[in-house]
């Protein structure tokens, strides 16, 4: 059975309120927003639990969210289209040119 709110110390009440309102922004039903952040607080609970986690700061996750921006564009791209991407994804042209550049050495190191 699923803790309620008031057996979470404080800051796992706030994880919880952080994920429910995230889920909620992202148009996920109420319920099942409040039901998924219960699931997540109480995996953090199993996983780490008495555990001291260090949650690194906004640069990691710019770096997170650019590595899925940079894969939709390879996916996007048809070898002609930069503009057209640069315009979608609020880049320069140039941007495009080099995400692409860089993606292609990653696909060809892999």
């Amino acid at each position: 059975m699923p803790l309620s709110k008031k057996d979470y110390p404080p800051l796992l009440l706030e994880v919880f309120e952080v994920i429910n309102t995230s889920l909620i922004n992202n148009r996920i039903d109420d319920t099942l927003a409040h039901e998924a952040a219960i699931e997540a607080a109480e995996a953090l609970i199993n996983n780490w639990k008495g555990s001291h986690i260090y949650i690194p700061g906004s640069k990691y996750l710019d770096s997170f969210k650019n590595s899925a921006r940079d894969k939709e564009i390879m996916h996007q791209f048809n070898g002609k289209n930069y503009d057209e991407l640069a315009i979608k994804f609020g880049l320069s042209h140039v941007w495009i040119r080099k995400i692409i550049k860089k993606m292609n050495r990653k696909t060809k190191g892999n």
